[in-house]
């Protein structure tokens, strides 16, 4: 499963294709363990000696996020206007002087009533548009992240445990993404529930790798 939904993106972090990803099982070796040794060592501190301040993960500024972001801010905007234009349309359905600014409906214009209707629609359109950026925005966050923090896996000789269940966590929340970009591009609308349900792995994922979350103390991996 690991290979399946981590394959690829080892790949983009090694500046490889998939099809050159060799197809052989990750061993531990003995300098691996005498590794992991000194690293548990070094990590292994009691709780008085760990440090107290809270720290936040530090991501590199890439061009793909900068552009993630600059078209994320491009759709907000476009929403924002599009939620003023929908009030006032609705608003031009209040009678003046009445009591209660309360709007019928069934009681307006068919004309007007159609376009309140079609704004809706599309206002609904652009807030899952919205939303569908701002995951392909955090998801380019979390893989500079990665892409940063595990370096050159090659060269080490081994992938410890939690960087790979890292990678397989990435590769399942892309594989999700990627599956909402078709169904936008083909339909043109995205399922809401499904959308909210990505929203919360992809929030849970970055609380646990410290990205806008404050982390307190220093673990290390067990395997």
């Amino acid at each position: 499963a690991l290979r399946k939904f981590g394959g690829a993106v080892w790949a983009r972090i090694n500046g490889q294709t998939p099809d050159d990803l060799e197809e052989e099982d990750y061993e531990e070796s003995d300098d691996y363990t005498s590794d992991r040794k000194e690293r548990k060592g070094a990590h292994a501190v009691s709780h008085s000696q760990r440090p107290k301040d809270a720290v936040t993960a530090k991501i590199e500024e890439t061009a793909a996020i900068q552009e993630a972001r600059k078209e994320l801010n491009r759709l907000q905007a476009r929403l924002k206007e599009m939620e003023k234009a929908h009030t006032a349309l609705i608003a031009s359905g209040i009678s003046a002087g009445q009591p209660v600014a309360n709007v019928k409906l069934a009681s307006l214009d068919p004309v007007l009533r159609n376009k309140i209707r079609l704004s809706a629609e599309e206002l609904l359109i652009m807030e899952q548009q919205v939303s569908y950026q701002n995951l392909v925005y955090e998801l380019e966050r979390i893989y500079t992240y990665l892409a940063t923090e595990l370096g050159n896996p090659t060269s080490k000789g081994y992938i410890p445990l939690q960087d790979r269940l890292n990678v397989a966590e990435y590769g399942l929340l892309e594989g999700q993404v990627e599956s909402c970009s078709r169904e936008l591009n083909s339909k043109g609308v995205l399922d809401a529930d499904i959308l909210a349900v990505i929203a919360e792995q992809m929030t849970d994922f970055k609380r646990r790798l410290g990205i806008d979350y404050y982390v307190t103390g220093l673990t290390y991996d067990r395997e």
